[in-house]
């Protein structure tokens, strides 16, 4: 509760975006116990995303983070790539074994 607590009040404190989204992804991981948590945006135009704000996790990870909404691209079928493409949250209980997240795993 007090990470929600926390973005509730920064959302209406905060009036620049790029700091909203930092400050949001520090909260995810300070108070809501994640290793690492990131922002993401996907130009309308193209389909293709990049990651706009990151906290946490191992140096150079957010590099390997490709994100799209077409279809048939080597990164599409990762669980991120999937939500955009179908507008709904996609659960990855266990990155260890998820197949769709195996290259970036490999990598890190």
């Amino acid at each position: 509760m007090q990470c929600l607590a926390r973005s509730t009040a920064l959302i209406v404190r905060v009036r620049d975006r790029t700091e909203l989204f930092r400050e949001t992804c520090r909260i995810a991981v300070e108070a809501g116990a994640f290793r690492m948590a990131w922002i993401g945006g996907i130009d309308s135009q193209t389909l293709d995303g990049k990651v706009l704000a990151w906290h946490g996790g191992e140096e150079g990870y957010i590099d390997k983070i490709k994100l799209t909404a077409r279809e048939g691209t080597p990164d599409s079928e990762r669980p991120a790539c999937r939500a955009l493409r179908h507008l709904q949250p996609v659960i990855c209980n266990d990155i260890a074994t998820d197949s769709s997240v195996s290259e970036v795993r490999r990598n890190c």
